[in-house]
């Protein structure tokens, strides 16, 4: 049914939910996991008209947070892999909505996993929600995974 199985991920309680959901059907169903992080440019990046002809530089911070980034999706995998499930993971620059769904399309993917941030109204606009995005444009099927209440903490 489900062979290959990507999860939108970042650096909160909702991914990780998202994680162990995924990870345990993968392994029952012995698939292949597929962790995908997008991280968005900052906007200072994008605040002069040079930086559309220049490379974007990250600053240290912003270097500190892609190593730390990494090392956490590394993790994950290493989790996954004892776990006795084949993972991988990629990690892109840009808006995650299209690039997530841009990702399951490369790697062949038949399920999209992602965590669900507890927002509405006037929040839901500001931020956009990826559920909804994926609701309307993901190419596969999509689960939306609730958060427990021990990982909101």
């Amino acid at each position: 049914m489900f062979e290959r199985i990507v999860i939108g991920f970042n650096r909160t309680p909702e991914a990780e939910a998202a994680f162990l959901q995924a990870l345990e059907l993968a392994r029952h169903l012995k698939a292949r996991l597929f962790l995908f992080e997008a991280l968005e440019l900052p906007v200072s990046a994008l605040a002069t008209v040079q930086t559309l002809y220049t490379p974007w530089v990250a600053t240290p911070e912003q270097e500190e947070f892609l190593k730390a980034s990494e090392a956490i999706l590394q993790e994950h995998c290493e989790s996954a892999r004892q776990a006795g499930v084949s993972t991988e993971f990629e990690k892109r620059l840009g808006p995650v909505q299209k690039l997530l769904c841009d990702y399951a399309q490369e790697v062949g993917a038949d399920l999209i996993v992602i965590g669900h941030r507890d927002r509405s109204g006037l929040s839901e606009m500001i931020h956009s929600s990826l559920s909804n995005y994926l609701l309307h444009h993901s190419p596969v099927t999509l689960m939306v995974v609730q958060t427990p209440a021990a990982l909101q903490q």
